[in-house]
């Protein structure tokens, strides 16, 4: 089998298949590492000598070739650089026009900049890398910002037209650098617009929003106590783009073109629940965000809010066209897109069934990819590359692939199934292309995948990652490759067992050296264990099932996969004999010996890629304290300790080094008092747990989301409360309430967030609406009811709909979606009584009542209607029976799942080498 595929390995050695290794780094302009056509700059980084864990690392604009920047560091993934010492920053004509110093935890110290309007030299210095003290200039798209600080404020911050000094747009701040106002002076130094801030967000006056790359005024804002009123929007040459009125909950936008024309007009709504939105007219939206905003990037056009008609345009590079049109029904099913060349000529089109997704007739284009398609099937499909030559062609059952010079370099046919329409390969070779590159290729024979090479396509050429070959579909061989063409990892695996286990694996380092073969059967030999990247984390040599030694590798701090060698020995352990624990220095931090495989006496120090663990032994067992800590830092999370018999009897886990709680542990399991902190380190509350269960007390639970408490009387859960939180996870505003009355049944009280009125106050039993219900408005009670089992027994309900089932994916649009209107849900005395009522003013637009005469009360579908919290309206986010549908249960896992799962974290990491 494999001889029968040779010729394909032959094709690995071509260019279109080549393996090199990452010397170079492409990233894009958010700093992400990309391939190189559309990378804004490159990164070189080089080692230095003497210095092993840093690299000397050069950033190149990516057009020009030019140095932007050089300094010491290490690469992190996704390309991004951790510096330290100086690093200089040069401008275009190569000169270095500042300096940053970075210290030994990568933030920024210190700054020097050099004012490319007067050649003034600046220093600066920082604190958590922000400024703190002196004047400092910076070169941001384009534009200078210039700012002076003292004590870690600003007093000074412009934006200034690198073209004209005078013009520039000045922010102020108060003494907690919260921003009070700002104001743009125009290209003759006049105050042009001006506003004040409130809070941080724009209060009174004119807001100004810039292009700065042209350095023109995007945007004017107007605002009114906090409130925006106006909007205009300008083109690039100063010509309005559109004008933006908000009145109540109603924003109108109309839109212009270059010279002056209107458009068209385009209205939204807000709905009453504050995010969702009716849309009608045509909506204009330009590209913004990139460096041409002139250019119209979509347009929608929406009737009853419904986008009726979608037109996407080609930008920049290519001339600003109509690329496409979409047009849909009144229910926002597609009927037909239409495509275009950039002249404006037809590329085809494609009309759809009538459930708007099918397509049925024409060529429907998706990227790079045209389908054909007639009477619902697909009969013909073209992939191209990015120059617009053919890559794959598609039909009469025949897929067939070429290279970008028109060469074909295979084919494979195949079937498709008669019901489902789905693909089944029969004889040949399929290629998949990744930006603009073959990423895999599979060959088939007899209709079953006997080879398939896949390839990493982040770099400029397709690099060979792994070859995997088949027996009866079944995987019988793997090989996996580093980045410089060598193998790293040869599988092979048992051809009728179809395990994903292998049965037997070897290793190689990037030299092509075997570093160890290991039988999975008898389980004897080396076992080896790789990163990601492929670079060793572990080295076990086994016997018969039996660990005898341990090799463990840690990453280096700050290092990642571009940085070759970027692990270090961290535990050598004889598991008859001795452990020895090392630093990143190659310093012995601890030893421990070891007997029959485990620690018996001394120190045992793990680092992960995550996490630092320290343990004591004594006599084989766990003694004193284990401390766990992030690895990258002293920042302590959790501390375990044991008495002399290896018992854990307490846990206490640190948030920023700071106690968050302290619990008391026996037989493993959390029993006694559990202490809970504020980030101050003062007790928020106790809580005394019962071999497993809360028993007595309070527990807390403080996040950024929100502070809640729970008590706890005699094992029974009796209240829950949750609060806002202010910027010190502290209790604010009551959000909720519940008391129990047993662990099912309970009444909730739910508070407006800013007023802390009640909002909500109704009666729970198994998740159901069950007993008294009232919702208030403006502090008096607008609806009240009697509810039993979730059905309305008496009085008043509003609701989201009669019909709503929040959890029903066949559930209709209407009854899920339509936010336009609501229901009143009456029972008085046995008359049922439906309205419904529109969000925005309350209008009644339909009425209906039904008065039971006689029967069992239970057949009438009105009474028997269960009415969910999902569905009471208005909505809101504690109108919800998932979370509680069981309150004790849901107590207890909140406090001992949390613990509990410290403590497994614990154990799994300390015993990683020694188990």
């Amino acid at each position: 089998m494999i001889k029968k595929i040779f010729s394909l390995a032959i094709l690995f050695s071509t260019p279109m298949f080549s393996q090199v290794a990452r010397d170079t780094i492409w990233v894009d302009s958010y700093d992400y590492v990309t391939a190189r056509k559309n990378a804004e700059s490159f990164k070189i980084a080089k080692d230095i000598k003497g210095e092993p864990t840093l690299k000397s690392i050069e950033v190149y604009n990516a057009a020009s070739k030019k140095i932007e920047s050089k300094g010491k560091g290490t690469l992190q993934e996704g390309g991004q650089v951790l510096y330290t010492g100086a690093v200089n920053y040069y401008n275009k004509e190569g000169k270095i026009d500042a300096t940053y110093t970075y210290d030994q935890d990568n933030m920024i110290a210190k700054a020097e900049t050099i004012d490319p309007r007067n050649g003034n030299k600046y220093i600066c210095t920082y604190s958590d890398n922000m400024i703190q003290d002196g004047q400092a200039i910076y070169n941001w798209q384009g534009t200078y910002i210039y700012v002076e600080a003292e004590g870690g404020i600003y007093t000074r911050y412009e934006i200034i037209n690198p073209k004209n000094e005078k013009n520039y747009i000045a922010y102020f701040f108060d003494e907690n650098n919260y921003i009070t106002g700002e104001k743009y002076f125009d290209v003759n130094g006049e105050v042009k617009q001006q506003a004040t801030y409130s809070g941080g967000t724009p209060y009174d006056g004119y807001v100004t929003a810039l292009d700065y790359d042209s350095f023109t005024v995007q945007s004017i804002s107007e605002y009114g106590e906090g409130t925006m009123i106006s909007t205009v929007a300008y083109y690039t040459t100063g010509k309005v783009k559109s004008k933006s009125t908000t009145v109540a909950n109603v924003t109108t936008d109309v839109y212009y073109d270059q010279a002056g024309k209107e458009m068209g007009t385009f209205t939204s709504k807000l709905e009453d629940d504050g995010y969702s939105t009716y849309q009608e007219g045509t909506n204009y939206i330009f590209n913004t965000y990139d460096s041409h905003p002139d250019e119209i990037y979509s347009i929608y056009t929406y009737k009853q809010n419904v986008p009726v008609l979608v037109k996407e345009y080609y930008t920049f590079p290519k001339k600003n066209a109509v690329k496409s049109i979409t047009y849909s029904n009144e229910e926002s099913y597609i009927q037909k897109v239409e495509y275009f060349n950039e002249d404006g000529s037809s590329k085809g089109q494609i009309t759809y069934n009538e459930d708007g997704y099918t397509p049925k007739e024409g060529t429907m284009i998706v990227g790079n990819v045209s389908s054909i398609y007639k009477n619902s099937k697909l009969v013909e499909r073209t992939e191209t590359y990015e120059n617009g030559k053919v890559f794959e062609v598609t039909k009469n059952n025949t897929s067939v692939y070429y290279d970008q010079k028109g060469k074909e370099i295979g084919r494979i046919d195949f079937k498709l199934d008669p019901i489902y329409g789905s693909m089944s390969y029969i004889t040949g070779t399929r290629y998949v292309l990744s930006n603009d590159l073959i990423s895999t290729v599979a060959k088939y024979e007899k209709e079953l995948l006997v080879y398939q090479a896949d390839y990493d396509t982040n770099a400029d050429k397709a690099v060979l990652s792994t070859e995997s070959y088949y027996s009866n579909n079944a995987l019988i061989k793997e090989v996996e490759y580093h980045d410089n063409g060598k193998k790293a990892k040869v599988s092979t695996y048992s051809p009728n067992s179809y395990s994903y286990t292998p049965v037997k694996e070897t290793h190689f380092d990037k030299t092509g050296k075997e570093i160890g073969t290991y039988d999975y059967i008898p389980q004897t030999g080396t076992r080896i264990e790789l990163s990601y990247d492929k670079q060793v984390t572990s080295i076990e040599k086994l016997q018969d099932g039996n660990l005898l030694s341990k090799k463990g590798y840690a990453l280096k701090t700050g290092s990642n996969s571009y940085a070759s060698n970027s692990y270090f020995l961290q535990a050598d352990i004889d598991y008859n004999k001795q452990g020895k624990f090392y630093n990143e220095k190659g310093e012995i931090i601890s030893t421990a010996t070891y007997k029959e495989g485990v620690p018996y006496e001394g120190t045992v120090t793990i680092i992960d890629s995550y996490y630092k663990t320290e343990t004591v032994y004594k006599n084989g067992h766990k003694v004193g304290k284990e401390t766990i800590k992030y690895s990258s830092g002293d920042e302590i999370i959790n501390i375990n300790y044991y008495d002399d018999k290896g018992d854990l009897t307490k846990i206490e886990s640190y948030e920023n080094s700071t106690l968050k709680t302290s619990s008391e542990y026996k037989d493993n399991v959390i029993h006694g008092v559990s202490t809970y902190y504020d980030s101050e380190g003062e007790v928020l509350s106790t809580l005394t747990y019962n071999e497993g269960v809360p028993y007595e007390g309070v527990l807390t639970e403080a996040s950024y989301i929100n502070f809640t408490t729970k008590g706890f009387e005699n094992g029974e859960l009796t209240y829950v409360k949750v609060y806002n939180v202010d910027d010190a996870y502290s209790p604010t505003n009551l959000l909720m309430e519940e008391h129990y009355r047993t662990n099912t049944s309970f009444e909730r009280t739910i508070y407006h967030a800013e007023t802390e009125a009640i909002v909500y106050k109704y009666n729970l039993t198994d998740s159901e609406l069950d007993g008294a219900y009232q919702y208030y408005e403006n502090g008096k009670v607008k609806y009240q009811a009697t509810f039993k089992d979730g059905t309305l027994v008496d009085g008043s309900v509003g609701i989201v709909d009669f019909n709503y089932e929040p959890y029903n994916y066949y559930s209709s649009y209407e009854a899920s979606e339509d936010t336009s209107k609501y229901t009143v849900l009456s029972n008085k005395k046995g008359t049922y009584t439906i309205s419904i009522l529109n969000t925005d003013d309350n209008k009644e637009v339909f009425k209906m009542e039904a008065k039971v005469k006689k029967g069992d009360h239970s057949l009438n579908p009105l009474a028997s209607k269960k009415i969910k919290l999902e569905n009471l309206y208005p909505n809101n986010e504690y109108n919800v029976m998932s979370y509680y549908s069981s309150p004790y249960d849901y107590a207890v896992d909140a406090a001992a799942t949390a613990v509990a799962a410290d403590a497994a974290a614990v154990e799994a990491t300390a015993s990683a080498y020694y188990e």
